[in-house]
């Protein structure tokens, strides 16, 4: 029979506790320490794995494999202090490559007694961590015990699993006569705590295994009906110390410790039970909730709020993974340097815990407190690590256990948050007291005895407040505060909700816009979370020291909202961005995961010698590594508002006019105002009403009045042009309303249009009812053009655009441009211009949004090319265009030839792609630009941005 997790765990402790120390050689305990790790899980080494077994090389020579089980498992053990570096993960992949498919293992292990490194060969995930955090990754070694790879108790799967069970409990309580409420949701709050303390041994005083199910489950009557007051007995004895007890209590109940800290101060809550809702609970409570990560509690709550709600706020709860994105670069990073340095000097290892004492965070938009526990359980394992290290000579262990108390400084008391919604700051202090629990039991484990913090005497200050109009200055003095980081609400200023809950917060967040930002101008399109820079660039103001790490939608970084942010930021208030992850895809622990395109800020008033980039290759997977870029010390270079290095402060602003005034004008298509794409009460389409018909339309139509033919035109939009859609308007403006007036099917249209325009809440489009038989806007070109579509996939290598016939119709989805040459257009085709527009142009979800104003007028073309590069961008083009065409030809659309996974199909298209690429480039200058990234090429399209700026400045 498999050992239970629960077992395992405790047997993982001692095995910790056992090796820690260790600083002998290699040879002579390695075995000994396999042998007791394979015990760990219940099974002995000899009947699954063999030592030092034979081998030959590809060399001819033999080596011994130190750890083999075959099919599973080979281990290369190394001795204390050694690298598990490149050199020796070659050597384990060396070994594998020898053996027969049947023996390849599914896993390689690399240690040296201290450090584990894991590769999982099918997927090629690497899990790095030291012996005293195995208790994390235990689950990495399941299979050994003999759960399979299904139930290898992955902490996403484990929690999904407990949000479930959750949502189930909520719901059964909801039938069973229990109204949503506030009350309830506080009384679940209480119910989680006793779940986590019922398996991570808060309740450990207690004589009995997991003693608030096994109280309920033995005192309640199982038709449910007493529940309530068994559930208010313990939570009032909680709440009591052991001292002011009543003496006739039960043994049971008086087993329960003394919680304090408010938590279950309110037993006014009324439960109304039944047996549903008693078999629920019990089935809940005997979920191993020591799984579960604290961090994760406000993804659990997620799975019993309403979603609608969740959605309209804005409100995305964030994995560890994007948390440490912030907390890293922002101040663990150093610290851990820090430590490594400092480390054997007593003195300053004294110094070093207390200063981690005194670090203060604060996350002004703390939800249910992801960011302060992860925040704290890293400060608490840099403790930790400094006090075994500081106590290293087991003789002086006696002399710790005495003054634990006093050496472990570290505390809940460093950590304040603002949440504007009730619940979730219950569950914030909560969720920090819980991970206090946490890093007590593995300094426990970790030094051999009990160590604990009960009563709670520490908590969190979390406020309860609106953080735009709150003082953060009143939470905590800037004085005293050394960081700021957090996730703030992500609602985009184009946000559109029509529900009156919709309108009613978007009014009051434009309102918290309109006080934060009083003063400053055209800051109407910036999106909410722009509050949060400008209130904590208030906190720096009052204490330079204070920096900030925020998570953010990608849209501060692009478009137009980047001028009225930063620039004010940057010149008035002397902000630098001290590092950066640029735009990745979102991901978290919830089940509907939020798809959000975020990045991730560091920034302060000071200047530092070396900044941080993080990039990533978009439209990859969620979860792949970004690529760093790191600038050097003293390096001139800085981070500007849209992540990149250059050497000025760049900001780019909307024009009217391309800054090479040689460039042909770009304007946006004609927009119509005719209804065509207004809902009926059902939702669905009106049809049969305005200009614009699909050919089968059009032909049925004709059918009806075949003398309308001469007034039809085809149609291009976006999504037409990329996807080879046929559409047709009715094209009047040039019609002899005599002959207009003898076709009646015509006139309906006509008279239809007008009606809509004459029921419009719009003034402007009401006044365009007495031209009816006009499009509303009307900006078609008079020559053949270029067309360009205002929105195009991230998906795709080259955002595609390409002549068009005079006599097409463009419509308001994409933009045209006259007398484009083939010059032009192959610029415009080419990487140079894709990177300006990834970077500069404002995005729709993820998708690039080209602006004639942001991204065309303001794209540096080359400076005076010479007459020859020229030439060669023209004839590529060309060259282009007609292998474009031949593929068209055979029914394969613009989107599916540029799609990112099949592009490479289309080789003589990317070959000549690549040509015109870097013909390009060699107009803008002789030295090549570097083919892996883009980095380059969007600092030197900045500079280049600046010489224009200029140069016109100076014209003027």
């Amino acid at each position: 029979m498999n050992l239970s997790t629960e077992e395992i765990e405790q047997r993982v402790q001692a095995f910790i506790y056992e090796w820690k120390d260790y600083d002998g050689k290699e040879i002579a305990e390695s075995q000994t320490f396999w042998n007791e790790l394979f015990n760990v899980f219940g099974k002995q080494r000899k009947t699954l794995v063999s030592y030092e077994e034979s081998i030959k090389k590809m060399t001819g020579n033999k080596g011994r494999i130190d750890v083999f089980w075959p099919g599973e498992l080979l281990a290369e053990q190394k001795g204390p202090g050694v690298k598990l570096d490149e050199t020796v993960m070659q050597q384990a992949l060396g070994y594998v490559e020898m053996l027969p498919d049947s023996e390849k293992p599914k896993k390689i292990v690399l240690c040296n007694f201290q450090e584990f490194k894991i590769i999982a060969l099918a997927s090629g995930e690497v899990k790095e961590f030291r012996l005293e955090e195995f208790g994390k990754y235990y689950r990495e070694f399941l299979f050994i015990a003999g759960y399979s790879d299904y139930i290898t108790y992955q902490e996403e799967e484990i929690s999904l699993q407990a949000a479930e069970l959750l949502a189930k409990l909520y719901t059964s309580i909801e039938k069973g006569d229990n109204k949503p409420s506030l009350e309830l949701n506080y009384f679940m709050v209480r119910l989680l705590y006793c779940f986590f303390a019922d398996h991570t041994e808060l309740f450990s005083q207690s004589t009995i295994v997991h003693p608030f199910h096994n109280y309920l489950e033995k005192y309640s009557n199982s038709d449910g009906r007493d529940l309530h007051s068994h559930i208010r007995d313990i939570f009032e004895v909680l709440n009591t110390p052991k001292e002011q007890r009543d003496a006739r209590l039960n043994d049971d109940l008086k087993s329960f410790p003394y919680v304090n800290g408010e938590l279950f101060s309110d037993t006014s809550y009324r439960l109304y039970g039944n047996k549903e809702i008693r078999d629920t609970l019990l089935e809940v409570a005997k979920f191993n909730w020591s799984e579960i990560s604290p961090a994760i509690f406000g993804t659990l709550f997620q799975s019993i709020t309403n979603p609608r709600t969740r959605e309209i706020r804005g409100e995305h709860y964030t994995s560890e993974t994007n948390i440490l994105k912030a907390l890293k670069p922002l101040f663990l990073h150093r610290l851990e340097a820090e430590y490594e340095t400092i480390k054997d000097n007593r003195r300053e290892l004294e110094h070093f815990i207390e200063k981690l004492s005194s670090i203060t965070v604060l996350d002004p938009a703390c939800g249910s407190g992801n960011f302060l526990v992860v925040a704290y359980r890293e400060l608490r394992q840099l403790e930790l690590n400094a006090l075994q290290y500081l106590h290293k000579d087991k003789k002086e262990r006696h002399l710790l256990r005495e003054s634990i108390h006093a050496e472990i400084k570290v505390n809940v008391n460093q950590f304040y948050g603002i949440e504007i919604e009730q619940l979730p700051s219950k569950i914030a202090q909560l969720a920090l007291w819980l991970t206090d629990h946490q890093m007590n039991m593995q300094a426990s484990s970790t030094f051999g005895f009990n160590y604990t913090r009960l009563p709670l005497t520490a908590s969190a200050t979390i406020y309860n407040d609106n953080a735009l109009t709150l003082d953060w200055n009143a939470v905590i003095p800037a004085s005293e505060l050394n960081y700021i980081v957090g996730n703030p609400p992500f609602l985009g200023y184009a946000n559109k909700d029509s529900s009156l809950e919709g309108k009613e917060l978007l009014a009051l967040q434009k309102k918290d816009k309109a006080l934060v930002f009083a003063n400053w101008k055209n800051v109407g399109t910036l999106d909410y979370v722009a509050c949060w820079y400008k209130k904590s660039v208030d906190m720096m103001k009052l204490n330079p020291k204070i920096t900030c790490a925020l998570v953010s939608t990608n849209s501060i970084t692009q478009g137009v909202q980047v001028f009225p942010l930063w620039y004010p930021l940057i010149t008035e208030y002397g902000l630098h961005i001290h590092f950066a992850h640029r735009t990745f895809k979102w991901f978290n622990e919830a089940k509907g995961k939020a798809q959000v395109h975020c990045v991730v800020i560091g920034f302060g008033l000071f200047e530092v010698e070396t900044k941080h980039l993080w990039d990533y290759e978009l439209g990859k997977d969620e979860k792949d590594q970004p690529t760093e870029i790191v600038t050097e010390r003293r390096s001139s270079l800085k981070i500007n508002p849209y992540l990149v290095f250059d050497n000025e402060m760049i900001m780019v602003k909307q024009r009217s006019s391309p800054l090479d005034p040689s460039m042909p004008n770009m304007f946006l298509g004609s927009i119509a105002r005719d209804g065509t794409s207004e809902k009926d009460a059902t939702g669905k389409k009106k049809v049969d009403q305005g200009f614009f018909f699909t050919a089968e339309e059009k032909e049925a139509f004709l059918a009806k009045e075949p003398e309308a033919k001469k007034y039809f035109r085809q149609v291009l939009g976006a999504d037409e042009f990329l996807n080879a859609k046929e559409r047709y308007c009715l094209w009047l403006a040039d019609a002899n309303p005599v002959e207009l007036a003898k076709l009646p099917e015509v006139v309906k249209r006509v008279n239809r249009v007008e009606q809509f325009r004459l029921a419009s809440k719009r003034a402007s489009t009401r006044k365009l009812a007495d031209r009816s038989r006009y499009f509303g806007e009307i900006r078609q070109p008079t020559t053949d053009y270029l067309l360009i579509p205002r929105v195009s996939s991230e998906h795709r290598v080259y955002s595609p655009i390409g002549y068009v016939n005079k006599d097409v119709i463009i419509t308001d989805s994409a933009i045209s441009l006259e007398h484009a040459t083939p010059y032009i257009f192959g610029v415009l085709s080419s990487r140079m211009h894709q990177v300006w527009l990834a970077n500069v142009a404002g995005r729709m979800k993820s998708d690039f949004r080209y602006s004639n104003t942001l991204v065309y007028n303001t794209f540096p073309f080359p400076h005076e090319p010479t007459a020859k590069a020229q030439e060669k961008v023209e004839k590529l083009a060309l060259q282009m265009l007609a292998i474009r065409q031949s593929y068209l030809e055979q029914g394969v659309t613009l989107a599916q030839l540029y799609n990112k996974e099949s592009f490479r199909l289309y080789s003589d298209l990317v070959k000549v792609h690549r040509e015109l690429d870097k013909a390009v480039e060699a107009c803008y200058r002789k030295e090549s630009f570097d083919e892996e990234t883009n980095m380059e090429r969007i600092s030197f399209l900045f500079s280049q941005y600046q010489h224009y700026t200029d140069t016109l400045f100076a014209g003027n």
